[in-house]
């Protein structure tokens, strides 16, 4: 029998609780109609808890083994609702999410309001002036999770240069 990572106590899945889930739905869903969110549960739950355990499931375990240090820094690049900057702050004494939408900024403080995680901040910043507010946090290290596929060729080849 395969033993469960320590990580897996953190996830939400099915656990949820039910004033939690509609809180997180109401902010991190905030842009969509209701008449959307009616018709996508599935993309409610991937976009309230999915992303975020996914992100222990898959983004922690190969972080730890990369950066063990739970002291260090990490930029969470283009972290959008803040799942995975949420999940980070787990294990990482201070996780900076970093998104050129104003209206994930805010989903993303109210998540980790809601789950009690305060050794996070949060910052919307201009697309030209993303890089280098990255380099001004001096981190020991920048997530890309789930954005890079988003950056033009120009941007990957800008941004991993100048980081």
């Amino acid at each position: 029998m395969r033993a469960e990572s320590p990580l897996q106590h953190w996830k939400l899945g099915s656990r949820i609780k039910p004033d939690l889930y509609e809180s997180l739905s109401d902010a991190v869903c905030s842009g969509w109609s209701p008449e959307v969110r009616r018709q996508s549960p599935r993309a409610v739950d991937d976009i309230v808890f999915g992303r975020h355990d996914k992100a222990i499931s898959f983004l922690m375990p190969w972080l730890i083994a990369k950066v063990p240090d739970p002291n260090a820094t990490i930029v969470d690049f283009g972290c959008g609702s803040g799942s995975s900057t949420v999940a980070l702050a787990y294990h990482y004494r201070h996780v900076i999410g970093i998104d050129i939408d104003e209206g994930e900024i805010e989903a993303a403080r109210t998540r980790a309001r809601l789950m009690g995680v305060t050794n996070v901040e949060f910052a919307a910043v201009r697309p030209t002036d993303i890089a280098h507010a990255v380099v001004d946090r001096k981190p020991g290290c920048v997530a890309f999770h789930a954005v890079i596929e988003h950056l033009t060729e120009r941007e990957k080849i800008d941004y991993l240069q100048l980081l």
